[in-house]
């Protein structure tokens, strides 16, 4: 009995952990695309003002 209670709070936070870390993922995937997209827009720019001399 003591051994299954255990094993139940044990899967829950790693399941509660899982979710979490899946969360982060997505936000990360997110933030990275935006600095990918901040990043070509700045070379955009700077390739512009280079051929513009």
């Amino acid at each position: 009995m003591y051994r299954r209670h255990t094993y139940l709070i044990h899967y829950s936070s790693g399941h509660f952990l899982h979710c979490q870390h899946n969360i982060y993922m997505q936000y990360s995937i997110v933030y990275h695309l935006h600095a990918f997209r901040r990043v070509l827009r700045y070379l955009k720019k700077s390739l512009s003002q280079v051929l513009q001399y």
